[in-house]
């Protein structure tokens, strides 16, 4: 008698379907009990995609940190120079995580 959730790639592409009027006045533990359950599986959801991030990032540390140590230089007034290592980390993004995990999910998203 609530809300209906279909789920998508994500819980936050689900797609929830408002009640009609006459099931406005059922929405009591029932529906609490959905929007405690899609809360909780959305953290669950962004959990397990951190930890999947973490682990590819472990996977390919060796290279980030020589790849970071060959770009990032030094100016003539020792000032860091970091453009190189930003399009490495936007490259590793891209094509590593997007690649291998899906687009990285947002708070706008």
């Amino acid at each position: 008698m609530g809300a209906d959730i279909s789920w998508g790639r994500s819980p936050k592409e689900a797609v929830v379907e408002e009640p009609h009027d006459e099931e406005v006045d059922t929405f009591t533990s029932e529906q609490k009990e959905r929007n405690r359950a899609f809360e909780a599986a959305t953290v669950q959801w962004h959990q397990d995609w951190v930890d999947a991030v973490g682990m590819e990032i472990r996977a390919h540390d060796r290279t980030l940190g020589k790849r970071r140590r060959q770009l990032v230089t030094q100016d003539h007034y020792g000032v860091a120079d970091t453009r190189g290592w930003a399009e490495e980390i936007e490259y590793f993004i891209i094509n590593v995580l997007d690649a291998r995990l899906g687009r990285i999910p947002s708070r706008d998203s």
